[in-house]
């Protein structure tokens, strides 16, 4: 596990929990931005990534207190936590936050969507891996990565592409 992946399964409370989904987000919503401040030292603007971050937690919570879902799903979705929130705070600087949900196959996922071929979304799984795919005008690209605390340049290139 990446570190960013480990601070954000820690942050969020979710380090050691597998089955015990008897979890309140609200009641983790206090300590999770002390907690990165003393992890980061205040290395990044935290009020830049607010709205992510609280649609993570959001998007998880009911995710897990549903019964839509199997504990199969679950506990993939635990998994995906931690990538997921690393992805979040290692956002390059400029970059648009992204809408956050989560899938029923127990991925996490992302999109920015500024309007008719100007769409790109994303996935992470519980093992880092990022599937993405894009509409950029006329044209489709994607790919598939492991991240670890950077984002791949082909994402970045795809969000500013559509920003334009």
């Amino acid at each position: 596990m990446s570190t960013l992946a480990a601070v954000g399964r820690n942050a969020l409370g979710l380090s050691s929990i597998s089955r015990g989904y008897a979890i309140t987000f609200a009641d983790l919503a206090s300590s999770l931005t002390e907690r990165l401040i003393a992890t980061f030292h205040g290395a990044i603007t935290f009020a830049a990534y607010t709205r992510s971050i609280s649609e993570l937690k959001t998007e998880i919570s009911a995710a897990l207190d549903s019964d839509n879902h199997s504990a199969d799903v679950k506990d993939r979705l635990l998994a995906a936590v931690g990538p997921a929130f690393g992805f979040l705070i290692s956002r390059p600087l400029g970059a648009p936050e992204p809408v956050v949900d989560v899938w029923d196959s127990g991925k996490i996922g992302f999109e920015w969507y500024l309007g008719r071929g100007r769409i790109v979304d994303a996935t992470i799984d519980g093992n880092r891996r990022l599937v993405f795919s894009a509409m950029v005008g006329q044209e489709r690209r994607g790919g598939v990565f492991f991240v670890d605390g950077e984002w791949p340049i082909q994402l970045v290139q795809a969000i500013n592409e559509i920003r334009r």
